[in-house]
């Protein structure tokens, strides 16, 4: 079958949008790649598993109830597996992207991604080379997210000075889980894996993460990458030994825990 489109009577922000009817096979989800622009409403959930990423994305996916007339949470249900260094989500890359009342169930995974991809439920890494913004708004992400080192609920690498995130009125109830470590540059966490040390880039308003958050590193969090969730902190120190000097000097001692001069 052939994905259907038609001029729908839900009008959002004025514009009038192509409209993506569900029921159609998985596969022709793809077809959104042939006008990536384009601004696409799900008018009912799709349930068979997408297994294969559209490559990119920079217009609007949006649920609404069955004649297009009113917004409703549509459920899309993702079975990714992947096991090499390309992003890895519903979109491999997205730019000046929407989502809307989208809900997806199921899983992505690609353990072989590293600090140059990234693997998302929603978007694998940023694509930008001018000022764009995704943006999210009453979304949940419950699949199963498993990646290599940027790993996250909805975004797995945002890190691109010309890329914005916006999320909110969400949730993240899936289980995200990144298996490799790169020198504590990683980042995994229910929403976006790792992002620009920069509040302009980065706004989550009114959001929670329900899922599971477990890292191969140490810079993991409920909501952004970096904030530790209470896992265990592995960090290596260097002990400089005593100087071999003939002066006293103060010291303490630990096994009886007070000061002590070291002879």
């Amino acid at each position: 079958s052939s994905m259907q489109t038609h001029d729908c009577t839900y009008s959002h922000d004025h514009l009038h949008m192509a409209v993506l009817v569900a029921g159609i096979a998985a596969a022709d989800f793809a077809k959104i790649s042939e006008d990536t622009a384009a601004k696409y409403v799900v008018t009912a959930d799709i349930t068979d598993a997408i297994t294969t990423p559209v490559t990119t994305f920079s217009g609007e996916l949006i649920g609404v109830n069955s004649d297009a007339t009113a917004e409703e949470m549509r459920t899309i249900n993702v079975n990714i597996t992947e096991n090499t260094d390309v992003a890895t989500g519903l979109f491999r890359k997205a730019g000046n992207a929407t989502f809307k009342n989208i809900k997806l169930t199921g899983s992505v995974t690609n353990e072989g991604n590293t600090n140059a991809t990234g693997v998302g439920g929603f978007i694998g890494m940023a694509d930008a080379s001018s000022a764009v913004t995704a943006k999210f708004d009453n979304c949940e992400n419950n699949a199963t997210v498993t990646g290599g080192i940027y790993v996250g609920g909805f975004i797995g690498n945002a890190l691109n000075w010309y890329f914005s995130v916006d999320i909110k009125n969400s949730i993240n109830s899936g289980n995200i889980t990144s298996v490799k470590s790169n020198n504590g540059t990683e980042g995994t966490a229910g929403f976006v894996g790792i992002s620009p040390s920069n509040d302009d880039h980065l706004v989550i308003d009114n959001c929670e993460n329900k899922g599971v958050i477990t890292s191969a590193g140490t810079h993991a969090g409920g909501i952004l990458g970096g904030i530790t969730i209470g896992m265990p902190l592995i960090f290596k120190v260097a002990v400089k030994p005593t100087p071999s000097i003939s002066l006293p000097q103060q010291s303490v001692s630990i096994s009886q825990h007070k000061e002590q001069e070291l002879v």
